[in-house]
């Protein structure tokens, strides 16, 4: 059985080096992912067949990928807070530019009343949606910072 995996875990670790080395020279990795817990156990297992160089290797590529998704859950976590803020503006936003339409346009009487009550139920609408999928990301970003910080 350990026969069969000695190539893989070569492979996984050359190619975990591959995408390191590519990433600090700012080019996008184009290998398939590699998942972290089976490198972590193949770095941590004293009888796995891989030199010290080779555990190097996998841990620095760890470590960077630990912090690169720790900044892109940090990125979107902001993004996520900056749109609870702006959930509000933007239907109120789509409200007014809604009546200065009617305004201009001179809509009156019932139309404009059955307008009104469609338009501020669009606009609330438009407001629920932008806070329901800014807190679905901030929440789900905030699960994995913390799961990332056992981690780490």
């Amino acid at each position: 059985m350990s026969h069969q995996q000695e190539p893989n875990l070569h492979a996984l670790a050359a190619e975990a080096s591959r995408a390191r080395k590519d990433r600090e020279q700012g080019l996008k990795a184009k290998y398939r992912v590699i998942p972290i817990e089976g490198l972590e156990q193949l770095v941590n297992d004293p009888s796995s067949p891989l030199s010290f160089a080779q555990r190097k290797e996998i841990r620095n590529y760890l470590l960077l990928g630990k912090r690169e998704l720790k900044t892109e859950l940090e990125r979107m976590e902001r993004i996520g807070h900056v749109y609870e803020k702006t959930g509000m503006p933007m239907a109120v936003t789509s409200f007014s530019a809604y009546t200065w339409l009617v305004h201009s346009i001179g809509l009156s009487g019932t139309l404009r009343a059955t307008m009104d009550v469609l338009m501020f139920f669009l606009a609330v609408v438009i407001w629920m949606s932008i806070n329901w999928a800014a807190w679905r990301r901030v929440e789900r970003a905030r699960k994995m910072l913390i799961e990332l910080g056992k981690v780490d």
